[in-house]
């Protein structure tokens, strides 16, 4: 079971669409096989196979984590298994309407700036 963070392979791809999911710990939250899987099960559509893997992780949230409160910290299971879902139909949509969805489309530098 491993986990690779490479940008330069589609594997690496998804765990950055999957964000702090993926990057934060040692112990990643999908292995390389399994998101190689997704991979092929959705024709090597990065964002695709993202999106799955996104309602993966919504489902566990919703069926272990409930809304919980530990002194002035609180989770709300419900509303990030709802927020992830609303992401994994974002990256459909991007992908169904041949868009990206960054800003990056359409920003340019300015390389006179002074930053």
């Amino acid at each position: 079971m491993t986990h690779t963070y490479d940008l330069t392979t589609a594997i690496g791809q998804v765990r950055r669409i999957l964000g702090k999911l993926e990057t934060v710990s040692t112990t990643a939250l999908f292995t390389d096989e399994e998101i190689t899987q997704e991979l092929t099960e959705q024709g090597d559509v990065v964002k695709l196979a993202a999106a799955n893997l996104l309602d993966i992780k919504a489902s566990y949230i919703s069926e272990k984590k409930k809304s919980t409160t530990i002194g002035k910290y609180s989770i709300n299971g419900p509303a990030m298994a709802a927020d992830l879902r609303k992401h994994a139909e974002m990256l459909r949509q991007e992908v169904e309407n041949g868009t990206s969805g960054t800003a990056f489309d359409v920003a340019t530098l300015d390389e006179e700036c002074e930053y």
